[in-house]
């Protein structure tokens, strides 16, 4: 079966779905904002709250469909929609099976999670790196940021303290915004 085959089948049958990299995740309908996750993230190295790259995923579909002005949503064709965070994270939506993939650039192991919420629920995720180039002098950077949106939309002007929790987020200790 080729890839989004599966989902293409399940979308037919009224069963939205998502990807969420090799995994495919069936979303049951539920209409209800009956429950709520709390994500914390820890460096698993320090114990200390730190920031991330989030993707989240509950019945209905993608968590963020209408995220609030200090949310921005990014998205690729590779990892589809994600959030920066910073050291936690309060989403709201159905009771249910939510998968959860939370990161921190290259150097970062994927925290993948499979959580059933019901009510209100607190979910730490710490975050482990199996590289730290740091301890050899080396720093993290990208030089050449663009902050928009998929077709051409471009997001309000961001503030400074939201472009260094999207470093932060990504693992960067330097991000040049064009």
């Amino acid at each position: 079966m080729r890839r989004g085959e599966a989902q293409e089948r399940l979308i037919r049958r009224g069963l939205p779905s998502v990807m969420v990299g090799i995994f495919l995740v069936v979303c049951a309908n539920a209409a209800i904002a009956d429950s709520s996750l709390t994500l914390k993230f820890r460096d698993a190295g320090t114990g200390l709250p730190t920031d991330a790259r989030v993707q989240v995923y509950r019945p209905g579909g993608w968590a963020f469909e209408n995220p609030d002005e200090f949310l921005l949503t990014h998205s690729s064709s590779q990892t589809g929609p994600y959030v920066h965070a910073l050291d936690s994270l309060v989403i709201d939506g159905p009771a249910g099976l939510w998968a959860v993939l939370v990161s921190q650039g290259i150097t970062s192991i994927p925290a993948v999670r499979s959580i059933t919420v019901s009510g209100a629920m607190t979910e730490v995720v710490e975050l482990d790196h199996w590289i730290d180039p740091r301890q050899d002098g080396l720093y993290c950077a990208d030089p050449h940021v663009h902050l928009n949106h998929d077709k051409g939309l471009h997001y309000p002007p961001l503030p400074h303290d939201r472009a260094a929790n999207a470093a932060r987020g990504e693992g960067l200790d330097l991000m040049y915004l064009l």
